[in-house]
């Protein structure tokens, strides 16, 4: 049995210059597809690698969160947005539910992660959106956080809306008469 050397030394022409033989160039071959396949893999990569980068950072700077920012307000979206529009006082998350000072329908909310802390605050049915008057961290405190309490107190004309005034506020839009 014989076996070929991976590199052979011709020296008949320059001396002594390394020449690959058949297998090792047979080798080479192989890499330069394999070099060719990673290759392929470099741009979806690095785009999937990009998207996973940008959701992370939106989530980081509240993107993608249920509130977000716009012409020098609050607003509220998503989630919050829904339960605004669609839950009455006391079922969940929302409640109690006011008119204020300036005519518009109010709701004060609270938002809860994972862990025991979440946000509180109070959010206004204007031009079609929920724009949020005040928001702060709970603490994980059960009840409203006396921040809010005391914008509500300013903006509350009467008191909070029975179950009956809410329903009748939400099969009219959200807005008075």
């Amino acid at each position: 049995m014989t076996v070929e050397p991976d590199v052979r030394v011709d020296r008949s022409e320059t001396g002594s210059v390394p020449v690959l033989s058949e297998p090792a160039a047979e080798r080479n071959a192989g890499d330069s597809e394999t070099l060719a396949s990673a290759r392929r893999w470099i741009a979806p990569g690095a785009m999937a690698a990009g998207i996973l980068l940008g959701a992370l950072l939106a989530g980081s700077f509240g993107i993608g969160s249920d509130i977000h920012g716009g012409s020098g307000a609050l607003f509220a979206q998503g989630n919050l947005a829904q339960r605004l529009a669609s839950e009455l006082s006391g079922n969940g998350t929302v409640g109690p539910s006011f008119w204020s000072k300036d005519g518009v329908f109010c709701r004060a909310f609270e938002t809860r992660t994972r862990t025991a802390s979440g946000l509180s605050g109070i959010a206004c049915r204007e031009t079609g959106g929920w724009r949020i008057r005040i928001v702060t961290e709970t603490g994980g405190a059960p009840e409203l956080p006396g921040s809010v309490k005391a914008v509500m107190a300013n903006l509350i004309v009467g008191t909070a809306l029975d179950p009956e005034a809410e329903q009748q506020a939400r099969r009219q839009g959200w807005r008075s008469r």
